[in-house]
């Protein structure tokens, strides 16, 4: 006995057609949660951008206040350098004139003990002096 199922066509239509419906659902349903995850994640990232920017801002702010305030120091620290220089020109100045001043006492103390030698040397060997 030969067994023979009767189906008509227009049931297996209808059965595959319910089913690419249940697909197509199925399939719009993912594609809105990968929608709706894109989304979120994209607010995100913008939201991070953003942040980046102000923070960004906010480092450029300070390091032009650092700056500033760099230059200024330096400034500041150029004119007591200046200043510095200028005391130490003038002491040096004052200690060279000191040098000089001693050299030329100890050129006149030299000369008048070697003169004095001399005249001592002549009044020992009878060398007469102013006659």
């Amino acid at each position: 006995m030969p067994l023979s199922i009767e189906v008509e066509l227009k049931d297996i239509l209808a059965q595959m057609s319910q089913r690419l419906e249940r697909i197509e659902t199925q399939m719009s349903q993912r594609l809105e949660r990968i929608e709706t995850q894109m989304s979120q994640r994209l607010e995100r990232i913008e939201q991070k951008t953003d942040d980046l920017r102000v923070e960004q801002t906010r480092l450029a702010e300070k390091f032009n206040g650092l700056e500033t305030t760099l230059k200024q120091e330096s400034s500041h620290l150029n004119e007591k350098i200046d200043t510095k220089t200028e005391n130490l020109a003038d002491k040096l100045e004052y200690l060279g004139n000191r040098i000089d001043s001693q050299e030329f006492v100890s050129r006149g103390i030299l000369i008048g003990l070697i003169v004095a030698i001399l005249g001592g040397l002549a009044k020992l060997f009878g060398i007469p002096g102013n006659l």
